[in-house]
């Protein structure tokens, strides 16, 4: 709540579990699909609340901005969908995806 976003969009929430790196494969496929879909679609993209209580059934999203959100133990990094689908290699750091963040928030070190 802090950095409010301007306009509606949709995160991917991912955790390092611990390790220094996150795992690229942890973002399935099927997930960067839809990310792409959801930004890129000329239809749109219907969505499925199921579960959500007090939420419509369904949800419509047409062209709108993704981001994966991934907890380091330094903190928490909010990355472009299509920016972390270009990264080559097998996984990533808090450097490199600090570097390649929309914003980073740092966790306090008390």
């Amino acid at each position: 709540m802090a950095h409010p976003m301007k306009i509606p969009c949709w995160f991917e929430m991912k955790d390092t579990r611990g390790n220094k790196t996150f795992n690229l494969k942890e973002w399935k496929e099927e997930q960067r699909n839809f990310a792409e879909a959801l930004k890129y679609s000329k239809k749109g993209v219907l969505v499925r609340t199921e579960g959500t209580i007090g939420l419509p059934d369904y949800k419509y999203a047409y062209q709108e901005p993704t981001f994966v959100v991934i907890n380091f133990n330094e903190g928490f990094v909010v990355i472009e969908a299509e920016t972390l689908a270009m990264q080559k290699g097998k996984s990533t750091d808090w450097i490199k995806a600090e570097r390649m963040a929309h914003f980073a928030i740092k966790k306090s070190t008390k």
